[in-house]
């Protein structure tokens, strides 16, 4: 048994293009405009309120902040383009205005499979966005795994078992990250 979406019998191949087309505007053409010309809209911002002072810690978070915005719309339009790209083609060739192959039909059947699952990276790529290039939330990812967990490593017994003074320790399990 195959199950597959039922459109009115009338005119199911309109249906079926109608469907793909609002999809793409919903999905693609009308959301990514907006989230580039608000994210454009407040790294401009970031860059109009700069410090003097280039190498200032207020100037460097600034310019972090922007290479996220940048990146954000970048990887929105990397994971979500391509499907969209494809679902596109797929619905011109259905109102007949894109003539295909059956090996063509295929490679756009396999494409808007393997497209959708890149699309759907797009909510794993997100928090590495947000939280991995944060440098304070890596230094505490890493101390959380290797200070808080480190009797499963035997990185404790290690520490215990080494000759390290207080001091020594002390320097080894500090509160700040140092910045780089």
């Amino acid at each position: 048994m195959l199950c597959r979406p039922v459109y009115p019998e009338g005119n199911p191949r309109e249906w079926m293009v109608g469907v793909q087309l609002s999809f793409i505007l919903l999905g693609f053409a009308l959301p990514f405009p907006v989230i580039a010309v608000f994210y454009a809209l407040l790294a401009r911002a970031f860059s109009r309120s700069s410090s003097s002072s280039s190498s200032s810690p207020v100037e460097q978070e600034r310019r972090v902040s922007r290479r996220v915005i940048l990146a954000y719309i970048v990887v929105f339009l990397g994971c979500w383009g391509p499907y969209h790209g494809v679902l596109l083609v797929d619905a011109l060739s259905q109102m007949g205005l894109v003539p295909l192959t059956c090996g063509m039909e295929n490679v756009i059947y396999v494409a808007l499979h393997l497209t959708q699952c890149l699309s759907l990276l797009h909510c794993c790529f997100n928090p590495i966005l947000y939280n991995f290039i944060n440098r304070n939330y890596r230094y505490d990812l890493m101390k959380a795994f290797i200070f808080k967990y480190s009797t499963r490593t035997g990185l404790a017994r290690l520490i215990e078992a080494s000759n390290m003074s207080e001091t020594e320790y002390s320097a080894v399990a500090v509160d700040n990250p140092p910045q780089i």
